[in-house]
């Protein structure tokens, strides 16, 4: 599996889980230049407009664990990649703590032992940690677009998926236009 199939499966599992939801963007952005959180089509934090819903965050970059974990016996070479993700969700008139175990319960019974956690924020940090990249003058505007009944928390954790490395017969050109 992809690291784009794992994600989306994870969130999936989520929404399956949690049917308060109605929307998901399993794959979130914070973008560089103007802070916002997208999905690459549109803002989808701070948002209204979307009821109860989560995204999942994820940066373009990953590291390589070769801890025995992630080594796979029977193959000849195998890593573990490791995703640093943040879960964040946003809930009308919820309890914070109560979505909070709700969400740690859901990701351990998915993921297993292929993830840890690492931190987890609700209220105004997670808001806060979500518009670090807003310009100070557009966060206070950020801000006021949030529903005064909508409860924000955030996990963040780390996702290490096991690659085997391909047999060089197996190796396909990424280009789309050569």
């Amino acid at each position: 599996m992809t690291i784009t199939e794992h994600i989306t499966a994870v969130a999936d599992f989520i929404k399956e889980n949690n049917t308060y939801f109605d929307k998901y963007f399993p794959f979130a952005e914070q973008d560089e230049i103007i802070g916002v959180v997208n999905d690459g089509y549109e803002r989808i934090f701070p948002s209204d407009e979307y009821g109860n819903y989560f995204y999942i965050r994820y940066p373009h970059t990953a590291q390589f664990d070769t801890s025995n974990s992630n080594v796979i016996a029977d193959m000849a070479g195998s890593i573990g990649i490791k995703y640093d993700l943040v879960l964040v969700s946003c809930v009308r008139d919820a309890d914070e703590t109560l979505l909070l175990e709700n969400l740690l319960s859901t990701l351990a019974n998915y993921c297993k032992g292929n993830f840890r956690y690492t931190k987890a924020n609700w209220g105004a940090g997670a808001i806060l940690q979500e518009l670090i990249k807003i310009p100070d003058s557009d966060r206070v505007n950020a801000l006021q677009r949030l529903p005064e009944n909508m409860q924000v928390v955030s996990i963040s954790f780390t996702y290490t998926i096991p690659y085997v490395y391909k047999a060089l017969r197996c190796i396909q050109n990424p280009c789309k236009n050569c």
